[in-house]
């Protein structure tokens, strides 16, 4: 039976994750005490009480355009050896989605380590893996690089305030308005730095005029054994890119940076989603949702999309779809036949791994 764990469980879990995963001991430790949630993590055991398989529901705050909304990123999903294929990881995805609709998070999103896997769950593609290689064309000596490590500190608060101001310009002037994007906060780099210490890994910054104009974060270049540096996340004004990657070649010393992005998949977790949405078609449908056998009013007018429950028999005049078709629609994958015009969503940027 899968369920929700409690505190009881964290130390079975951790347990699971240490023999399933091979994270650092410092990142394991890191994870458990301060990122972790026992409640946001569903488990089943067997018959002896024993964890035998896992998953984290991780809350994210995403944003598209000026339109904020919560997520869940699926993460940590393990089977033991002995239990696998038994279709464990199916029912805990499945359950996983289900929790997020009743709670009101209508999108969730994971890394795949088999594509195959969660397309059976309804999910899809979103985004393939890839890397960049970054290059640099000449230091410029208007432009300095700082660097932001260790954990966070009162001491880094005014540098914290400058990389949520710089994140939300980059995102409301530079970021396509049909791209979903992590919604960076203080908060949210609070959280990142403690990570990168857990991960031995840095936040450099370009600034001209002591003006921020860029960000990256480096994979634990403290162990690097090679002559690259690989990057997680990048964010920077189109007229630095490249001198960023000059600058981290140079206080490196190395020749190679490569962004290294993940493949993501996706699933809409409710109609209640496509409120995320403008509208470019004044249009009143019905939809019946085959997963919960639902119907829902889609009312898209003067840009705006509202959706909402109705307990009319209307089925004569409803379109009939699922979640997957949904997802699929919302990303400009699939046309809908009577559904009202929406501007589509364009890819993500989120690279998180955690």
């Amino acid at each position: 039976m899968i369920r929700s764990a409690d505190i009881r469980h964290k130390n079975q879990i951790k347990a699971m994750y240490e023999r399933i995963f091979s994270d650092p001991k410092k990142f394991t430790e890191y994870y458990f005490e301060e990122r972790m949630i026992p409640e946001r993590v569903l488990i089943s055991a067997d018959n002896s009480g024993k964890v035998i398989s896992m998953l984290s529901r991780n809350a994210k705050h995403l944003s598209v355009g000026e339109k904020l909304f919560d997520a869940d990123y699926i993460y940590a999903v393990a089977v033991d050896n002995e239990y696998r294929g038994q279709g464990l990881s199916r029912d805990m995805v499945n359950k996983a989605v289900e929790l997020s609709a009743k709670e009101g998070t209508y999108f969730t999103y994971l890394i795949p380590v088999d594509e195959k896997i969660y397309k059976g769950n309804g999910f899809v593609t979103i985004r393939n893996s890839g890397e960049i290689s970054l290059r640099g064309t000449g230091a410029k000596e208007d432009v300095r690089l700082e660097e932001l490590n260790g954990r966070y500190y009162d001491s880094k608060h005014n540098i914290i305030r400058e990389l949520v101001e710089f994140s939300a310009d980059y995102n409301h002037n530079i970021l396509e308005k049909n791209i979903i994007a992590t919604y960076k906060d203080e908060a949210y780099f609070k959280v990142m730095l403690n990570q990168i210490d857990a991960e031995d890994s840095s936040i450099v910054i370009i600034r001209k005029s002591e003006k921020i104009k860029g960000y990256a974060i480096i994979n634990g270049h403290k162990e690097r054994q090679s002559d690259e540096i690989r990057i997680c996340d990048y964010v920077v004004e189109p007229d630095y890119e490249f001198e960023l990657a000059e600058r981290i070649k140079i206080r490196y010393n190395i020749n190679n940076i490569k962004f290294i992005y993940n493949k993501v998949m996706a699933k809409v977790t409710s109609p209640y989603f496509l409120e995320n949405l403008n509208a470019t078609e004044d249009k009143v449908v019905y939809i019946k949702l085959e997963d919960d056998n639902k119907i829902y009013e889609v009312n898209s007018l003067k840009g705006k999309v509202s959706i909402s429950e109705r307990e009319e028999n209307l089925l004569s005049q409803t379109i009939s779809l699922n979640l997957r078709e949904i997802t699929e629609f919302v990303f400009g994958m699939r046309e809908i036949e009577g559904m009202p015009k929406m501007e589509c969503l364009e890819g993500i940027t989120v690279n998180e791994e955690v």
